[in-house]
């Protein structure tokens, strides 16, 4: 199942990706996705093979995350963490390919390393048509899911957990895990032809790589802004609707963004990754923002919960339970969460390790409360 060219047939020449100097399609979009995938193929990834990746937030990413989902098994890596993490991380993926634009570590057991520059030489920006294809009917409608039941189960992504605990684990997802996370979180946030999301978190982590899913299921445009680039200055050079802040972010957008005009166009401001002090949402508040708080995880392909409107008064909770999800406590006071959105397992060794207890809830690990509403806390 190719979810790119579906969402290519269902949005045309509307705006998928803006760039720091240039708008592409979804149409174009996927026409430089579909080059990508062949090259990759040429060089031996085919169905089910892992990808590693090591780039920093850059255009030519998101290219190849999009290209991936045609062929193999996308693993994004964080570039930052020390070579040695990084050296463990790739060895036990054992992947097919290594892609970087940085410098890669040494692995003695990956030989077959690729930079992304060279992948990428003759393609990006070159043979894109502006002419479109014709677009599917009403009757497509995406929320029908009308695609294979075995091709939505396929692997389609391992994305590391943050460490916050211990070790990074590899976290495998499904393309349903990703379709149906994107789902319910475009029911309670809106997000649609015509809005543009910034892509200020690191694509290697579900919070930032769910963002695709969620452009290709509505049809709205993410921008990406050039490497080190501020997030005031994305504010005034994109047609910015939508953001996804950790507090830290938060903090320095307000610090940099005295100008309450900048924040005109933006509809809603997801804050979430760690506890959000009362001092900074205070802050957002008297300066008017569209905040919505969130609490996900990387087992649950991004969002648990979320706030269903914008803050209007400081609040403790989280928001509630999105559709697709479904949370529920132990007697010692532990989330459990489960349903569509609940990832495969983690891979172990080459092994698919699956983390569900007898009656299918994942642990967390996290403490908190649930009222009879649907609010988690």
């Amino acid at each position: 199942m190719d979810i790119l060219a579906h969402a290519a047939a269902r949005f045309g020449n509307a705006p998928m990706l803006y760039l720091p100097n240039r708008v592409l399609s979804f149409h174009q979009c996927n026409e430089q996705a579909a080059a990508i995938a062949a090259r990759l193929q040429s060089k031996g990834v085919r169905a089910g093979a892992i990808v590693a990746i090591l780039s920093p937030n850059t255009p030519e990413l998101v290219f190849l995350l999009l290209a991936l989902l045609k062929s193999g098994i996308i693993a994004p890596l964080n570039h930052r963490l020390p070579q040695p993490l990084l050296t463990r991380m790739v060895e036990r993926l054992q992947p097919c390919l290594l892609i970087s634009d940085v410098d890669a570590p040494h692995i003695s057991n990956i030989n077959n390393h690729l930079s992304l520059s060279s992948l990428l030489d003759g393609i990006i920006y070159s043979n894109t048509s502006q002419s479109g294809c014709p677009l599917l009917s009403a009757e497509s409608e995406v929320t029908r899911n009308n695609f294979p039941a075995d091709a939505m189960q396929q692997p389609v992504t391992i994305i590391h957990t943050s460490a916050s605990s211990g070790e990074a684990k590899a976290a495998l997802h499904s393309l349903a895990n990703h379709w149906y996370s994107a789902l319910g979180s475009n029911h309670n946030l809106p997000f649609a032809s015509g809005d543009c999301w910034l892509l200020s978190l690191p694509l290697c982590h579900i919070g930032g790589y769910s963002l695709l899913f969620r452009a290709l299921l509505s049809g709205g445009a993410l921008a990406i802004s050039a490497p080190h680039a501020s997030l005031s200055n994305a504010l005034s050079n994109f047609p910015l609707t939508h953001l996804s802040l950790v507090p830290t972010q938060l903090y320095r957008l307000l610090a940099d963004s005295e100008n309450g005009e900048q924040f005109r166009s933006i509809k809603a401001i997801l804050l979430g990754g760690s506890a959000a002090p009362a001092s900074l949402i205070d802050e957002a508040l008297r300066r008017q923002l569209p905040l919505y708080l969130t609490y996900g995880s990387t087992e649950m392909s991004s969002q648990i919960a979320t706030s269903f409107k914008p803050l209007t008064t400081l609040q403790a909770d989280s928001g509630t339970v999105l559709p697709y999800r479904q949370v529920a406590m132990s007697d010692d006071g532990e989330l459990l969460v489960k349903g569509e959105c609940l990832f495969l397992g983690y891979l172990r060794d080459g092994n698919i390790a699956p983390q569900r207890d007898g009656d299918g809830w994942f642990h967390t690990a996290d403490v908190g409360t649930l009222a009879a509403d649907g609010t988690l806390t």
